[in-house]
């Protein structure tokens, strides 16, 4: 008997990436701290992370695994959200790896080949002159 197979596709994990989000208390308090609805909030990032995994080229896709490529794909969207409304992002890099359960090496790579999302510049902070 053949077997069949069926390649996942990336916006298949979508879902399930938000369901583990929704699940972390700190992501529901740092949603309410900015003002934001919980719900409406999920429900744009899912939206957002699916146009922004429609928009790569396929080329671009293949060989990619996945669940890395949807997980870094709802974190663009967060950025996407946040910079639409002109505030800070829910997640950071590394807090979102850990919660999603992937690397930030991994995350960094995919937001900076695939989503054009370049890692903030480092502040050189100066002491003041009085």
């Amino acid at each position: 008997m053949p077997v069949q197979s069926k390649f996942r596709q990336p916006d298949e994990f979508v879902g399930r990436i938000i369901e583990k989000l929704r699940e972390i208390p700190c992501v529901s308090v740092r949603i309410s701290l900015s003002n934001a609805v919980p719900e409406k909030y999920f429900s744009d990032l899912a939206q957002n992370a699916k146009e922004l995994i429609y928009q790569i080229p396929l080329h671009k896709r293949s060989g990619k695994n996945p669940f890395l490529l949807a997980a870094s794909a709802v974190f663009a969207s967060s950025v996407h959200i946040a910079t639409k409304s002109k505030k800070e992002n829910i997640f950071s890099k590394a807090q979102y790896s850990k919660d999603v359960g992937i690397a930030e090496f991994t995350l960094r790579n995919h937001l900076s080949s695939l989503f054009d999302i370049k890692p903030a510049p480092m502040c050189i902070l100066t002491p003041a002159v009085a």
